[in-house]
C-alpha cells in the first residue's frame, strides 16, 4: 500500500550542521510495514550516488509513525552530501539517545536493506541503531556485528532492544 505519511525538506534550511546549503532529502516516504513503520529518505540519488536511506523503527503506543528518526537521518544525509562515505559497515555517532532517553543506541551502522533485493546497480542502505559499545568496534568485530545484525530481523525491523 502507499504510504501512510509523506513529507519533504526541500524548503527547510541546513540550520543543524551550519551549511548554506539546501537538505540532501527531498522527501519522506513511512509505509506501515506490520509490526514496524518503513521510513524512506530520497535525495541521495539526486546526488548522484547509487542509493537512497531507510530506518525502521519499532510501533510502540499509538498508531502514527514516530517523528524522532527525522533529524538523526537528515545528518547523516547531510554528512553524505557534503562527501562523508557512505557504504556497508560505515558508523554514525549521533551522541543522543534515539527515540527518546530510554533508549540504549546512540548511532547508526549502515547495512544493505536486504528486504528491497537486488535493485543494481541503485540499492537502499538502512541505518539500523547502535549502542555506544557496538559503535567502537573495528576491524573484524565490526564485520561480525554486521553479518548479526543483518540476520536479525528482529534488530533489523528496531522491534527489539539489544
Amino acid at each position: 500500500a502507499g504510504p501512510v505519511r509523506r513529507g519533504s525538506l526541500k524548503s527547510i534550511p541546513r540550520s543543524m550542521d551550519l551549511k548554506d546549503k539546501a537538505p540532501v532529502i527531498d522527501e519522506i516516504l513511512v509505509f506501515d510495514a506490520g509490526d514496524h513503520w518503513l521510513c524512506l529518505f530520497l535525495g541521495c540519488r539526486a546526488l548522484g550516488l547509487p542509493f537512497e536511506i531507510s530506518l525502521r523503527a519499532a510501533k510502540s503506543g499509538g498508531s502514527s509513525p514516530p517523528d524522532w528518526p527525522v533529524e538523526p537521518v537528515t545528518r547523516v544525509a547531510n554528512a553524505i552530501g557534503d562527501g562523508a562515505e557512505c557504504a556497508r559497515g560505515v558508523t554514525w555517532v549521533i551522541g543522543a539517545p534515539l527515540g527518546g532517553p530510554s533508549s540504549p543506541y546512540t548511532g547508526f551502522l549502515t547495512l544493505r536493506d536486504v528486504q528491497f533485493g537486488a535493485l543494481e546497480p541503485e540499492y537502499i542502505l538502512q541505518l539500523v541503531p547502535v549502542a555506544p559499545d557496538e559503535l567502537s568496534l573495528r576491524g573484524n568485530e565490526l564485520g561480525q556485528l554486521c553479518d548479526r545484525l543483518q540476520s536479525d530481523r528482529s534488530r533489523m525491523t528496531g522491534t527489539s532492544q539489544q
